[in-house]
């Protein structure tokens, strides 16, 4: 899989703010592809830190 591990200030962006615009970006609807890249490591994950996150990630 491909991973992106976003290291951020809560007191400048809001980790809401962060899935926002990871959810204006990221097509969920394609399986296993993002655009024109296709394989397995295109699919849609969300890894979390905390329940907090968890919460706000599945709302």
């Amino acid at each position: 899989n491909e991973v992106v591990r976003v290291v951020y200030d809560p007191s400048v962006v809001s980790y809401e703010e962060l899935l926002r615009v990871f959810w204006e970006v990221h097509d969920p609807t394609q399986f296993m592809r993002q655009g024109n890249d296709i394989g397995t490591q295109y699919r849609s994950e969300i890894y979390v830190y905390d329940d907090a996150q968890r919460a706000a990630a599945e709302a």
